[in-house]
């Protein structure tokens, strides 16, 4: 009979699984984003009504940022040094 601490620390969980899944697709899912960006659910969900950083991809419900776009978009930001790629960023 196992005890309720095992099985809280299994390192497989649903999140870890879906996050592992959208990698190994070439995709960021919108947590994986607010851990990168630092930025709150709400400046994400801005960005996609205001066609800010990177382009998301709705699949179901949920809302994935291709690596490659996540890349691009982030080098867009370091290549200008504008006050307009700053405000994109914000």
């Amino acid at each position: 009979m196992s005890s309720p601490d095992n099985t809280a620390s299994t390192s497989t969980t649903p999140a870890n699984d879906r996050n592992a899944l959208a990698i190994s697709l070439g995709f960021l899912t919108e947590e994986q984003m607010i851990e990168i960006t630092q930025v709150k659910k709400e400046t994400l969900e801005h960005w996609r009504k205001h066609g800010k950083g990177p382009i998301p991809t709705l699949f179901g419900r949920a809302f994935f940022y291709a690596l490659d776009d996540v890349k691009d978009y982030m080098h867009s930001l370091r290549r200008t040094r504008s006050r307009e790629s700053i405000l994109r960023s914000i």
